[in-house]
């Protein structure tokens, strides 16, 4: 939480802070879980495009295409 806080106040490591998160879930056993969890973390930044790019990866690895392509749709209209 640590590190997560010290991203928020550097705008830009957010962004990075999402990937890297993003890449070590979607390696889990329990994908779902896996994307429940991140769906905690990163409430307070719904509107981080980068957010919802790393959403949408987990989503497609945990088998929601439909969530999948709503993340990304959302992360494209907050970035286009």
């Amino acid at each position: 939480t640590q590190r997560l806080a010290k991203a928020r106040a550097e705008r830009a490591s957010l962004d990075e802070f999402y990937q890297q998160l993003a890449r070590s879930l979607v390696r889990a056993a329990d994908k779902p879980g896996a994307l429940a969890l991140f769906d905690r973390v990163s409430a307070p930044d719904a509107e981080l495009a980068e957010a919802r790019l790393a959403a949408a990866a987990l989503a497609h690895a945990a088998g929601d295409t439909e969530r999948a392509a709503a993340e990304a749709l959302k992360a494209q209209a907050l970035n286009p």
